[in-house]
């Protein structure tokens, strides 16, 4: 991916800009949705019910198990304190920018002029944008920017296993011609 410290310099921006952006948000209280799945919801306070979110059996305890078991560590870290919840919504959503980020650099580095400043511009505008806001500040909203972070997951993971079998290919191709010779 080229050099890694400016990498890590513009994710560092990335990161700086979006707590500038959601760093008010962590003393937010508790709202809507977040009374019944949170508060009310004597699962999420125990950890060790978290095996229990992942085996479906129709019980109160299944459905989105991912999001329940992160309100559980939250809860175990935290108990009902918010705040918790609002910095583990923070770091989703920033691991979401870096993302794409990610998938913007590898897509473009060598396709585009300028793929760097792009990228940055691309995933800033994702990061901080007021669209974004619901998703990251409303707790219970985890359960939309985890399912965008395991698909841009995903898509980094095809876009990387694809570069590696272009580069097989480029391999073995380079490797026929100099056979030839």
């Amino acid at each position: 991916m080229g050099n890694s410290f400016a990498h890590f310099k513009r994710i560092a921006l990335i990161a700086a800009l979006t707590f500038i952006a959601y760093s008010n948000s962590f003393n937010s209280m508790f709202h809507f949705d977040d009374y019944d799945s949170i508060i009310a919801n004597p699962y999420i306070k125990s950890i060790y019910n978290i095996p229990y979110f992942f085996y479906y059996d129709g019980s109160p305890l299944t459905g989105r198990p991912v999001t329940m078991a992160t309100f559980a560590v939250n809860f175990a870290i935290g108990g009902l304190d918010p705040f918790s919840y609002h910095v583990m919504n923070f770091f989703i959503h920033l691991a979401n920018a870096i993302m794409v980020y990610l998938i913007l650099v590898l897509t473009l580095k060598n396709r585009v002029n300028g793929y760097v400043n792009i990228s940055l511009f691309a995933s800033l505008m994702f990061a901080v944008h007021p669209i974004q806001t619901q998703a990251v500040t409303y707790i219970v909203q985890r359960a939309e920017i985890l399912s965008t972070f395991f698909y841009l997951l995903s898509l980094v993971m095809f876009i990387k296993a694809r570069l590696i079998e272009q580069n097989k290919e480029g391999i073995e191709q380079r490797a026929k011609g100099e056979e030839q010779k």
